[in-house]
């Protein structure tokens, strides 16, 4: 079913999915939002939508994937 989102949508997975959720007290939460095997299931069909993201959607899925240690 993955494949039948937009690519917006797929980058917005990624930078949600990554971003700390903060208290009241600025510290981040240990909140673990989702399995890596979510992330790897993305990036393996992440290439068919990168011709329809923005330039920021390509940057901040880089940028999750790099930290995340996934994709090539």
């Amino acid at each position: 079913m993955l494949h039948k989102f937009k690519a917006r949508d797929m980058a917005q997975f990624l930078d949600i999915f990554d971003r700390d959720i903060i208290d009241n007290d600025d510290e981040p939460v240990g909140v673990k939002k989702a399995d890596d095997i979510f992330f790897e299931k993305i990036v393996g069909i992440l290439p068919m939508f990168i011709k329809d993201m923005n330039d920021y959607e390509i940057i901040r899925s880089l940028e999750v994937l790099t930290r995340r240690g996934l994709g090539s």
